[in-house]
């Protein structure tokens, strides 16, 4: 549930207040799949497989608000205020481990009572624009800080027998003790100035530079205090040029500080929280407008960041650095009347280094990674009918990298699964509800029931989604 109010005093002032909150109940998945060797788990049938009392109990909600006031003609100011909180009342995790080819494997449980994460952010900016002809330059000047709070840990975790993978079998839920809580405190405060600059007809252009200081204290039971430091400077720049009325190119370079992921269940340190990291982007490319409702973009990107995975003792820690960099293409627009078409493409090569990869520890391409991913959804409104649209959906997706690890039956390569392709087909009928306007859309998704596996960072495996029949209803009440 969730909702937005916006209050309008002046026609120079906005606020807009925000609530929003996701309650789960019964929440039940089919845990975490681990294959015991070089090879894909065995094909099973897709439905719920594990125990009834396995449920978590998730309260997550966001609230807040956003305002803007037009102190001026040329000089406005902005403000956000916001509160996140996510209470996990409870969490169990079923781990089937070290599944053989035939299916036999050890199934293993990972509880966690209540853990919990409450941040609290705001940010205020001051922008001062300048008019000339056909120029037009804007200045920013910003400040934003954080407080967040993390408590987690003392999970407990269970051998709970030999089980064949796919089949049910039901143990009763044993008595489970756990540990105290590992708590952190994130406190971080940055200030900033950016510029941007429009020249109509030209090109634009934007800058920023950041300062921002970052502290994270780490409290381990029975152990030490670790607090951890860093005050980088943060910059940006992108250059937009017009080079004629269809075709603009454009390239940019970002150096960025952000929170790296958590880590997964299966990790020695579960739930556990690394440092920010320093991360960089460059990219560019060209926007070309092959009619006026159709547009075609094509890029190259490179990001780099530290690597943070698994390690053979299954902590969760920095291995060396990543780098993603490809192609991206997109198509998007109506090339004819009635057609809506949305299609990209990402071909991508991802590659870790360090002295992990060196050592031999991992592989050199980062778990759960493909190299192609292509989709593409067509919309087409009936000119007899307008009132009704017919709809497709087109997925491709390459292989993706499912171990860390190196396999000498692989030929010194990382295990990868099978590239698949899906079809979703649908409708929509729009029509007026108590004289709003309303809509009812029917929709299969993978048509065929195509059969594969995704994976995870964590190296776990799931089975793709079977074919699903999604009925939606939807109204617009204005008042």
């Amino acid at each position: 549930i969730g909702g937005v109010l916006r209050w309008r005093p002046s026609d120079r002032v906005e606020i807009k207040p925000f609530y929003g909150r996701m309650e789960y109940f019964d929440d039940k998945t089919l845990g975490y799949i681990f294959s015991g060797g070089p090879y894909l788990p065995p094909k099973i049938e897709r439905r719920y497989f594990g125990l009834d009392w396995t449920d978590s109990r998730i309260s997550r909600q966001s609230y807040g608000a956003v305002g803007s006031f037009q102190l001026a003609e040329d000089w406005q100011v902005r403000a956000g205020a916001f509160r996140w909180e996510d209470h996990q009342k409870r969490t169990l995790y079923e781990f089937y481990r070290n599944i053989q080819p035939d299916g036999t494997a050890r199934r293993t449980l990972i509880a966690s009572k209540v853990q919990t994460a409450e941040s609290t952010s705001g940010e205020l900016r001051s922008s001062y624009t300048v008019a000339e002809g056909p120029r037009r330059h804007v200045i920013h000047v910003s400040a934003r800080g954080r407080d967040t709070q993390r408590a987690y840990g003392g999970s407990a975790e269970r051998d709970l027998g030999p089980v064949i993978f796919g089949i049910r079998k039901d143990v009763p839920e044993p008595e489970l003790t756990f540990g105290e809580l590992t708590r952190d405190t994130v406190r971080q405060i940055t200030g900033g100035i950016g510029y941007e600059g429009r020249w109509r007809g030209v090109g634009e252009l934007s800058l920023g530079l950041q300062k921002t200081d970052y502290n994270k204290t780490t409290v381990v039971p029975a152990g030490p205090t670790i607090t951890t430091q860093d005050s980088p400077w943060l910059y940006n720049g992108t250059l937009a040029l017009h080079l004629s009325s269809k075709l603009a190119a454009y390239a940019g370079y970002t150096r960025g500080l952000e929170e790296s992921g958590i880590a997964p269940p299966n990790a020695s340190n579960r739930n556990s929280a690394p440092p920010a990291i320093r991360t960089s982007q460059r990219d560019a490319g060209i926007r070309y407008a092959i009619m006026p409702n159709l547009s075609f973009v094509a890029g190259l990107f490179d990001v780099r960041k530290p690597y943070f995975n698994l390690d053979p003792a299954r902590v969760y820690r920095e291995l060396g650095t990543v780098r993603h960099r490809g192609i991206e293409l997109s198509l998007a627009g109506q090339p004819v009347k009635g057609l809506s078409v949305v299609a990209g493409a990402v071909l991508m090569d991802a590659e870790v280094s360090g002295e992990a990869v060196d050592l031999g520890i991992i592989g050199p391409r980062p778990v759960g990674t493909a190299a192609r991913t292509v989709r593409a959804n067509f919309d087409y409104r009936l000119p007899e009918f307008d009132a009704l649209s017919v709809d497709l959906g087109i997925n491709n997706l390459s292989g993706r990298v499912a171990s860390a690890q190196t396999y000498a039956e692989l030929g010194g390569e990382q295990l990868m699964t099978k590239g698949r392709t899906t079809f979703d087909i649908g409708a929509r009928y729009r029509f007026t509800l108590a004289s709003s306007p309303a809509s009812f859309r029917a929709q299969v998704t993978n048509v065929f029931n195509t059969y594969g596996w995704d994976v995870f960072s964590n190296s776990s495996f799931r089975p793709s989604d079977h074919r699903r029949l999604l009925l939606t209803l939807a109204a617009d009440f204005g008042a």
